[in-house]
């Protein structure tokens, strides 16, 4: 399975987008139509979703951390409800269930046919975190992830069918490294700072035994990776 999304295969539909002088609200803001970051990450999630459905004969996914968001024949979950948006302001009003993404024992084991989640795992609860506030503080005590993979291990894997498709997209901490800057300064809900090599050894390694690896090129877009996983 393989999947190709760099930024000459998107631009094309974009021609008010230019990598040289990119719209600052465009960038964290998927509702903006100039944002093709947003719109690549939200392309890839269609097509695994769909492929997802179709492998398995009808049976609907389940987007986690949807921001409202809804993807055909995809359960549309978020923390936030049908309320005010905290950080990017407005309104959500395609949430079908309020949950909390760390927290999903009210769903049946092996009950989706996949799961997607775009910029969440980076917001799952830190229990190394709790009382550090500032992004100082927050880059100084750190979390190397193994909270997030027992999440993953007991929610979200738990609730995908075997043979199943798990689709994680996150903010690239090592571009923000690059460029000076972290992604705990970026949004004030973020509790984890990952780059792709990061999330591998400290989640992934461990989820060795109920997931394989089917997919980890980078978006070669500067903002995000992802990591396709299929439940064994």
């Amino acid at each position: 399975m393989e999947i190709a999304a760099p930024h000459p295969q998107v631009l094309p539909f974009f021609p008010q987008y230019s990598i040289e002088s990119m719209v600052e609200s465009a960038i964290t803001n998927y509702r903006e139509s100039e944002n093709c970051v947003g719109h690549q990450q939200r392309a890839m999630m269609t097509w695994v979703m769909l492929t997802a459905f179709v492998e398995s004969g009808g049976i609907p996914g389940i987007d986690l951390g949807s921001a409202g968001v809804q993807h055909l024949g995809c359960l549309s979950v978020d923390i936030v409800g049908t309320g005010e948006v905290p950080h990017y302001g407005g309104k959500m009003d395609g949430v079908h269930l309020k949950a909390d993404a760390g927290n999903l024992f009210m769903l049946g084991d092996d009950s989706f046919s996949c799961v997607i989640s775009n910029h969440t795992v980076e917001h799952l609860l830190c229990d190394k975190l709790v009382g550090s506030v500032t992004p100082e503080q927050r880059i100084q005590f750190g979390c190397p992830g193994y909270e997030v993979a027992n999440i993953l291990r007991k929610h979200w894997i738990r609730i995908v069918r075997p043979g199943g498709l798990v689709l994680i997209i996150a903010p690239d901490q090592k571009a923000a490294s690059d460029a000076g800057s972290s992604v705990f300064l970026q949004d004030p809900g973020h509790r984890h700072a990952f780059s792709a090599e990061s999330f591998y050894e400290n989640v992934i390694e461990s989820l060795l035994d109920v997931v394989e690896v089917v997919n980890m090129p980078q978006f070669d877009n500067q903002f995000s990776w992802f990591y396709l996983l299929k439940k064994k």
